[in-house]
């Protein structure tokens, strides 16, 4: 892909949002030489349009003088795709009533047998309307500028802690918060400021908050207190050290 080609197309008045997409995908694939050899029917599934539309829009390309297409044959019977050579420094006229205007009923019909080199056929015949959804341009970006997606915030950040005497690790609180969305508890302000007494009065008893939360989720507590945790370690515990084989739990 050339840069300096796809940004002279992306300034370049064509007139038709569907031969501008047909453009810039050409200018997509082209060497910096301005040459390239897209299938049509790569072209038009690149550019969600039928081969058709696709074959009607570079044809405009030419009569704009935008692109030179050359056709290529292996053997006789054997084509291969062809050659489309841009030209983008060259000054666009457009015509005051474009045949493939968007949204515009124009017809291709009555006997006219438009050659598109070797992939191409004949348009004529076929009165077959170029408007409608197929000139509806592609919800396709083409801007060079970086897009900057939103990051969604931790649910950490919508809440705050400073009630508390101290953070639990980051695995910690993420399995707390987890195993409260498993028992169907929402955790709010209200929740985080209500286990701060408690995690204050554990904290003064020697006990981490991380370990307090660590309980919580092993026993699927919603709620804490810290008198249940000495109810349920007073039994076979050493009354001044058993808060230091939480991290087993």
């Amino acid at each position: 892909m050339s840069m300096t080609l796809m940004a002279k197309a992306m300034s370049i008045k064509v007139g038709n949002p569907t031969t501008k997409l047909i453009l810039l995908k050409l200018a997509d694939n082209a060497n910096d030489d301005g040459v390239a050899w897209p299938s049509y029917q790569h072209v038009a599934d690149q550019c969600e349009v039928s081969r058709r539309s696709a074959m009607t829009h570079v044809k405009k390309l030419q009569e704009l003088g935008l692109i030179t297409v050359k056709a290529r044959k292996l053997s006789a019977d054997v084509n291969q795709s062809n050659l489309f050579f841009l030209h983008l420094d060259l000054p666009v006229k457009l015509p005051s009533s474009s045949p493939c205007g968007g949204g515009e009923n124009s017809s291709l019909g009555g006997g006219e047998n438009i050659s598109l080199g070797s992939e191409g056929g004949s348009l004529g015949g076929e009165a077959r309307s170029l408007g409608g959804s197929e000139n509806i341009s592609p919800r396709t970006s083409h801007s060079f500028e970086p897009v900057i997606e939103p990051i969604k915030n931790n649910k950490k950040s919508q809440f705050d802690f400073s009630c508390w005497p101290a953070m639990p690790s980051e695995q910690t609180l993420h399995d707390w918060l987890a195993m409260r969305k498993r028992m169907k508890a929402n955790v709010n302000q209200t929740v985080i400021n209500r286990f701060a007494g408690q995690l204050h009065v554990a904290v003064a008893a020697g006990v981490s908050v991380d370990d307090c939360l660590a309980e919580c989720v092993v026993r699927n507590w919603r709620g804490f207190e810290f008198a249940w945790m000495q109810n349920a370690k007073s039994a076979g515990a050493d009354a001044t050290g058993w808060h230091k084989d939480l991290g087993r739990f």
